[in-house]
């Protein structure tokens, strides 16, 4: 039996101003507490992930009626998402389980453990390779907001960081990536709007490094 401190977690509608609040000391808690050497999968990418999710929340919310708890769910998801990541050590299944480990002892710690299982629906969909499973609005939010590094003005960087992280040199990791951008098939128009956009500047920006 659910004790009355979840059941109030799980009914508890957030305001906006709770919401940027809890942001903001997750942020902080992830700044001091995720200590990683990652090239790539580090503090930057989840606060990266997070800063693109919510683009996604703002351009969805309204066609598909989102909630403020929802944006909560999201955000959390996509701050704790990476959390304690292997960098390339374990499968991403097993970075999946350190990340929800890392998520339910923060809510535990903040009397806000009945918000786990929303959250953990959105993070399980961020497993790479993606799995072929029906996934909702906001899975496909995490799931484009994880991956568009590689078609925004940040691009660059995220080539770099990725090639470092994988221990191969820009020119060893440049087909790699230009396989990604002629392969990539995003959940979102907005993504998908985005590749049709820059692809093509990119890979010749790509093409002259290699």
């Amino acid at each position: 039996m659910k004790d009355f401190n979840q059941f109030i977690n799980e009914s508890k509608d957030f305001t906006k101003k709770e919401i940027n609040q809890i942001f903001d000391e997750v942020k902080n808690y992830i700044s001091e507490n995720n200590i990683t050497e990652n090239a790539y999968h580090n503090n930057k990418h989840m606060i990266d992930v997070f800063n693109n999710s919510m683009t996604l929340f703002d351009e969805y919310q309204k066609e598909y009626e989102l909630t403020e708890n929802d944006k909560l769910y999201l955000g959390l998801a996509a701050l704790f998402h990476d959390f304690n990541h292997s960098g390339g050590k374990l499968k991403d299944d097993e970075n999946i389980e350190l990340a929800l480990t890392a998520l339910k002892e923060y809510l535990d710690s903040t009397n806000k453990s009945g918000l786990y299982n929303d959250i953990k629906h959105i993070i399980i969909a961020t497993e790479f390779p993606h799995k072929d499973i029906n996934t909702d609005i906001l899975q496909k939010i995490i799931r484009d907001a994880d991956t568009m590094g590689g078609i925004t003005d940040d691009w660059m960087s995220v080539v770099k960081s990725l090639g470092k992280e994988y221990n191969k040199t820009l020119q060893e990791f440049i087909p790699t990536q230009i396989k990604f951008l002629n392969t990539v098939k995003f959940n979102t128009d907005y993504c998908n709007g985005l590749l049709a956009n820059n692809k093509e500047s990119i890979i010749k920006e790509l093409e002259k490094m290699s």
